[in-house]
């Protein structure tokens, strides 16, 4: 149109022409450069976005790798500690064990002690009965009572008259009586006499 109105030299047509065909062409320049501008912020924030899932997506891997490592090792340091308690509790076992036996042990031997005490003890028993029924057979002839065969015994080891009075719970006096009365049975008139006396039984 413009070179029309320049050709039929109608210069006011042709300019304004002219200035209608610069506006378009601006236009349509400004709508692709908006166009490649909008498409090309679309691709910036695609990659943009693509970046941030690849970042997603490998930190849900690291999440998924450290997961599984940190239940790879529950299960080794569980496995681990239940071991141990079994390890502990065989361990415990054993020395209860251990301790009761040592306790049985003890107390058989105790056991084996306190029959040996009574066998001892029985045959302490029987030979004092037996040598007191001896003393009683031999001192018969005399008449001697049985406190007085215990005070002669008492001087036969050595004792005196107030330990012999201690030992067997009486006064002084009352040993005294039963010397003189051993005496005049024996028919001895001091301790040495009597002890002979009793030695030749």
């Amino acid at each position: 149109m413009v070179d029309y109105y320049t050709i039929t030299k109608n210069y006011k047509k042709a300019l304004d022409s002219y200035k209608i065909a610069t506006a378009f062409k601006d236009s349509i320049v400004n709508e692709a450069s908006q166009k490649s501008i909008i498409s090309t912020q679309v691709e910036y924030e695609t990659a943009k976005k693509d970046a941030q899932i690849q970042q997603l997506a490998k930190e849900n891997e690291l999440s998924k790798d450290k997961a599984k490592t940190n239940f790879n090792q529950l299960i080794i340091i569980s496995s681990l500690g239940l071991v141990s308690i079994i390890v502990l509790l065989y361990l415990l076992r054993l020395y209860r064990k251990n301790s009761d036996l040592e306790l049985e042990n003890k107390n058989s031997e105790l056991q084996n002690y306190l029959i040996q005490i009574n066998e001892l003890k029985e045959k302490a028993t029987n030979k004092t009965f037996i040598e007191t029924e001896k003393i009683n057979e031999n001192f018969s002839e005399f008449g001697l009572s049985k406190r007085e065969i215990e005070v002669l015994q008492h001087i036969s080891n050595g004792l005196s008259n107030a330990e012999i009075s201690e030992k067997m719970f009486v006064s002084n006096n009352t040993i005294k009586t039963h010397i003189k009365n051993i005496y005049s049975k024996l028919d001895v008139k001091n301790r040495i006499q009597a002890i002979k006396k009793i030695s030749t039984i």
